[in-house]
């Protein structure tokens, strides 16, 4: 039964007026009607070279699109007059025939001119016309043009430059005719031109000889379906849909990351072409898709089985690697068991996923009342942690003894932040000192330029008096290459604790008395600057520390309205305070059993 000029419009409309790309779907179906010509005409007619047409043209907002397949028949017209008529010649060639297709042109075109020709007859018709009766009783003229049939297209202005925009550049052009019709072209070589404004004229067919093809079975609902895959190669992995061998809009998932041989792979079935949508443009599958994914995902597993093994390895390599870089985190990665290859996994990937799990690791710690051992992860991790950090500072103090560019207020602010003048609140590194530095009553720093000691640290070994010092610490800092007053350095530090003594009181004014405390002064320079130091002393006051090459230990005194008050004098040269640190270092790293960093 004929349909009416208002019914194909009202369908038209009720199947794509919430569609987007309005000519990309209407070439869709226009170019495949071309290719479906060719191919009929190619399996009734000898020596014959398809070809098909397609001109752009900007000035006049319009696409015409030329082939030299079979043209209109009287039975062809009928179809295309009706629309619930069935393309038998189309059937009987095993090609699609939704017959709804054709409603994109009546939508998205202003005006679709047809000129057809077939067995030495013509037609020439718009489609569709108000009066489609007209249509249906127009009568074919003789004519001794060749079989073929022309498709003039015109589009409203604004969505044709959008239209224009997106394919100026040809090749991606090219990459949509390849995405739509790589099942109907893998039927036949057809050529393709392209011509836009009369300008640039491009030829080509598509490649098929570089298509892989391979047919697999798959099982859904207790029933099997033939499926094929066509892949070429791509720069991403994505797998596409085809039903009735056109692209549909709907991919399914393949979880998988590859760095090297990604491929596009397209994929056909009796089981999607089931479940097409009446517009041709979707599959419904949203109650087999889990399934559906599952079974390609087998299918295609084995497929990239090399790949997938040479990713896992690699992906051995870089666990092994990070585990050895960090240790104090390697625990928590992942087992090598564990590592499937669906992606290469790196460094970042595994230090992600340790912290992740050290994170869960410490939450269950803190949140849980009933656990009586700790994590072993978690005490080897936090002792890493603290060992490459001491180690990172370590390389920095080395730096600076090799750069004379390097400031004593560098190697200040290394020790401690310069900036925070309350220690206790401060990221400080007086662990390069002693560890028993790091626990103070009181600790501060002295500004850039202040004339005070550099470093002021108060003690009490003695829980019960906790607020009181018992011990006062004095440190002074010396640039790493070359002190600025050789010499006089010890002097410097008993006018310090001098000072120290006679204020009697801490800088947040904890009184103390002084006669109860012991003081100790430290001095940190190279060790020629030591050397000369103790050179100047006299012979019995200065002794070298066991297990140094270049640093000594003594009792010197200051003057007071008391009388004179002892200090023990540690003069540190820093080769010998980096080689006792690293030392300190090793020793947690053999109590963990681990190689040294």
């Amino acid at each position: 039964m004929m349909n009416s000029f208002a019914e194909i419009k009202s369908l038209a409309a009720r199947f794509y007026k919430n569609k987007q790309n309005g000519i990309e779907l209407t070439l869709r179906e226009c170019i495949s009607n071309s290719i479906h010509a060719c191919i009929i005409k190619s399996k009734n007619t000898t020596h014959y070279f398809p070809k098909i047409e397609i001109v752009i043209s900007g000035s006049q907002n319009s696409i015409t699109i030329k082939d030299n397949g079979i043209g209109f028949s009287e039975q062809d017209k009928q179809v295309f007059c009706a629309l619930a008529m069935q393309n038998k010649l189309k059937i009987d060639h095993n090609l699609p025939t939704k017959g709804l297709g054709r409603l994109a042109i009546v939508h998205f075109s202003i005006e679709a001119l047809y000129e057809t020709s077939n067995q030495g007859k013509r037609l020439s018709f718009t489609y569709p016309q108000e009066n489609i009766q007209n249509l249906f009783e127009q009568s074919a003229e003789c004519s001794k043009s060749e079989d073929g049939t022309t498709l003039y297209l015109k589009f409203p202005k604004n969505t044709f430059k959008t239209f224009a925009n997106k394919y100026k550049d040809l090749e991606k052009f090219k990459k949509w005719f390849m995405d739509n019709f790589i099942f109907l072209s893998n039927d036949i070589k057809i050529e393709i031109s392209i011509n836009i404004d009369n300008i640039d004229n491009k030829i080509f067919s598509l490649d098929t000889e570089n298509i892989e093809k391979f047919d697999r079975a798959i099982t859904i609902d207790n029933k099997s379906f033939n499926c094929n895959f066509y892949l070429i190669k791509s720069t991403k992995l994505e797998i596409k849909l085809v039903a009735h061998k056109l692209l549909t809009n709907r991919n399914i998932d393949y979880d998988r990351d590859f760095k090297e041989n990604n491929k596009k792979i397209y994929l056909s079935s009796e089981l999607l072409d089931e479940r097409i949508t009446a517009d041709g443009l979707d599959i419904e599958i949203c109650d087999i898709r889990n399934i559906l994914t599952q079974e390609i995902t087998k299918i295609l597993d084995e497929y990239f089985k090399e790949t997938i093994e040479s990713q896992k390895k690699q992906s051995e390599k870089n666990l092994e690697q990070t585990k050895g870089e960090l240790p104090f985190l390697g625990d928590f990665m992942p087992t090598y068991s564990s590592l499937n290859g669906f992606k290469i996994e790196t460094r970042e990937d595994f230090i992600d996923k340790a912290i992740k799990d050290k994170g869960e690791a410490e939450k269950q710690f803190w949140c849980s009342q009933n656990n009586d051992q700790l994590d072993e992860r978690l005490q080897k991790s936090s002792l890493y942690l603290h060992v490459k950090h001491r180690e990172r500072v370590l390389n920095r103090l080395e730096e600076m003894m090799s750069n004379p560019q390097y400031s004593e207020n560098d190697f200040h602010q290394l020790l401690t932040d310069r900036k925070c003048k309350d220690l206790k609140v401060a990221n400080h590194n007086l662990w390069l000192l002693d560890d028993k530095f790091s626990y103070f009553i009181e600790a501060y720093s002295a500004k850039h330029g202040e004339k005070k000691v550099d470093l002021e640290l108060y003690f009490n070994p003695f829980i019960d008096e906790e607020n009181s010092p018992k011990q006062v610490v004095l440190v002074e800092l010396k640039r790493l290459t070359r002190a600025h007053n050789p010499g006089e350095m010890i002097e410097q530090l008993l006018k310090y604790a001098s000072d120290i003594y006679k204020e009697s009181k801490t800088k947040k004014g904890t009184k103390f008395d002084p006669e109860k405390c012991k003081f100790f002064g430290y001095i940190i320079a190279d060790y020629k600057d030591i050397k000369k130091e103790e050179g100047q002393q006299d012979s019995y006051i200065f002794k070298p520390i066991p297990f140094t090459n270049s640093s000594f230990e003594g009792i010197k005194s200051f003057q007071t309205d008391n009388g004179r008050i002892d200090i023990a004098i540690t003069l540190l040269s820093i080769q010998d305070l980096i080689t006792v640190s690293k030392s300190r270092n090793k020793i947690f790293l053999d109590m963990l059993s681990q190689p040294n960093p």
